[in-house]
């Protein structure tokens, strides 16, 4: 199974993640939001052989994957990972507020 590759607008991944922020403010979030379950299944790696079998789950902390983030706020360097630390926290996020 071939996949395409799909092109992302960096403007309109902007407006998403704008719109989600202002929906959460709009539910009475206000500026900071709380997360009940901070453990989740991770499998890492690149997943992107379909045709080998998954990587094992491990346990991930969205409160770990946080303070990734703020570390790489606060420094000087950005790196690519912070993506992958930044979906956890928005996924943990979207399963705290399905609506």
């Amino acid at each position: 199974m071939e996949s395409a590759p799909v092109e992302l607008s960096l403007a309109a991944i902007r407006s998403a993640l704008d719109q989600l922020s202002r929906h959460l403010e709009s539910c009475g979030e206000g500026a900071t939001i709380r997360i009940d379950n901070d453990a989740f299944w991770a499998i890492s790696g690149t997943g992107a052989d379909l045709y080998e079998p998954p990587p094992e789950p491990t346990i991930g902390l969205v409160s770990e994957s946080w303070e990734n983030l703020q570390s790489m706020i606060s420094g000087d360097a950005v790196i690519g990972y912070g993506f992958v630390w930044l979906a956890d926290v928005l996924r943990a996020i979207g399963r705290e507020f399905p609506a």
